[in-house]
């Protein structure tokens, strides 16, 4: 009855509605219901135009809240004097699964052996809820609230890998990240790096960095000042303005701070195809898309939520390939 009523009020709001302007009036800049509407509009019926508009007021409402409310350590990152000496990073690698290793669904593991043969020469650090402290401390405003379940393991993740890259240095790598080509340790030559390509994404970070893969210098203003934001927001808030407001900072730092943008905008293009793998794991493997998918892309971010068939019509899958060469 209630979807009903909704497709019934879009229907009567696209024949009043003719411009984006009229839509403003509507809806006035009321975050719930523009989140809400957006919801109904990707879920429930296609109106392409009507979603793309809320996922954009939806955007400008948290770009604006962000940068409003913590202006304060934006205009102390303007200010920071930049270096012009290179940092190499640090042959760190961190590969987070709280629950440990070996309570890891399969696909996890998979990617955590994957990763060790894949950076021999590296210190890899495999961070556990019982080793995490070991190797860095977090705010106790911040370990309370996760302790309480007010910041969701996800969001913690987030702080506790840039709290390591901002005191240590090294690389961040999600432990659904598979390598299938050999790495250049050039990527440790420089003092950031991520995964950045012209696909196409409607995510704010257009493809201009990659949160599951970070690399850093310890004293990279990007890492310090996200983890700077994530902190501060925390200690004043308890919910989590958008699943992937980590990436709403990255583009506030971005578009804010000059030095934060040329590191950003002097990312090498790499890694086309990160997300093609993950949808094909359970698809009979063929070669030929295999070699076009892993030709010019070595990371790819893969899901551990994905239920894994043993075989498709008798055929090896992407994944059982996958298993026995990787």
């Amino acid at each position: 009855m209630i979807i009903q009523q909704f497709q019934q009020f879009v229907s009567r709001l696209n024949k009043l509605i003719i411009d984006e302007k009229s839509i403003s009036v509507i809806l006035g800049n009321n975050y719930f219901i523009i989140s809400m509407l957006r919801i109904f509009t990707i879920k429930f019926i296609r109106i392409n135009k009507l979603s793309d508009y809320l996922k954009q007021k939806q955007s400008l409402y948290i770009i604006n809240y962000l940068q409003n409310t913590y202006s304060n350590i934006i205009e102390i990152y303007k200010n920071i004097k930049t270096k012009n000496n290179i940092q190499q990073i640090p042959r760190n690698v961190y590969v987070c699964w709280l629950q440990g290793e070996e309570n890891a669904p399969i696909i996890v593991k998979k990617c955590i052996d994957n990763i060790r043969m894949s950076f021999p020469t590296c210190n890899i650090i495999i961070l556990t809820e019982k080793n995490w402290r070991s190797y860095c401390s977090l705010p106790i405003h911040i370990l309370d609230k996760y302790k309480n379940n007010i910041i969701t393991p996800t969001h913690f993740s987030d702080i506790l890998r840039l709290s390591l890259l901002s005191n240590n240095g090294g690389l961040w790598i999600d432990a659904t990240v598979l390598v299938t080509n050999s790495i250049s340790m050039s990527l440790f030559e420089c003092d950031f790096f991520s995964i950045a390509n012209s696909s196409y994404s409607d995510n704010i970070s257009r493809r201009r960095w990659t949160t599951y893969l970070l690399a850093a210098d310890k004293d990279s203003i990007i890492v310090k000042f996200v983890y700077d934001m994530l902190c501060e927001y925390w200690k004043n808030e308890n919910i989590a303005i958008n699943y992937y407001f980590m990436d709403y900072i990255f583009h506030i730092g971005y578009i804010q701070i000059e030095h934060f943008r040329n590191i950003i905008n002097s990312i090498p293009k790499s890694n086309p195809n990160c997300l093609k793998l993950s949808s094909l794991l359970n698809q009979p493997f063929d070669k030929n898309i295999w070699e076009s998918i892993t030709k010019d892309t070595y990371f790819h971010k893969l899901s551990w939520k994905i239920h894994l068939n043993d075989k498709y019509s008798n055929d090896t899958t992407f994944w059982n390939y996958i298993e026995e060469h990787f």
